[in-house]
């Protein structure tokens, strides 16, 4: 078993690799959404879906993996694990905590499932779609 400095450097990891996967989706989204330009040929579409498909399969392993790590931290030896309801204090078990945030996780991985079909679905609409720039 690793040290607890390196659970503590491999969390910031992820809570920093995850904030940056945040921005990037909203500078997507800004840049996508119309705002600064209402075209997308489908080749960048197409090319766009891929990248989205891909995140989507990537995200979906995070919320399969979520359960099981936070199950494990309820017993890893190197820490005491408490749960306190955020509203009044009082405490509660974090096992049954876990074990509700397991089933919402379920729900999430299996929502990223179908988006991820219905973006390659986009995408495979698209595959053969071109254009030519008009001669002015």
């Amino acid at each position: 078993m690793n040290s607890m400095d390196h659970l503590t450097e491999t969390n910031e990891t992820m809570r920093e690799v995850a904030l940056q996967a945040c921005n990037a989706a909203e500078d997507l989204a800004r840049i996508a959404n119309g705002n600064r330009e209402r075209v997308i040929p489908a080749p960048t579409a197409y090319a766009l879906l891929g990248e989205l498909k891909v995140l989507l399969w990537h995200l979906k392993e995070v919320a399969d993996y979520l359960p099981t790590g936070v199950a494990a931290a309820l017993t890893d030896p190197r820490m005491d694990v408490y749960d306190r309801n955020p509203y009044t204090g009082a405490d509660r078990d974090p096992a049954a905590q876990v074990t509700l945030a397991a089933h919402r996780l379920r729900d999430v991985s299996t929502a990223l499932e179908h988006a991820a079909t219905a973006a390659e679905a986009a995408q495979t609409a698209l595959n053969s779609q071109g254009y030519n720039i008009r001669q002015a």
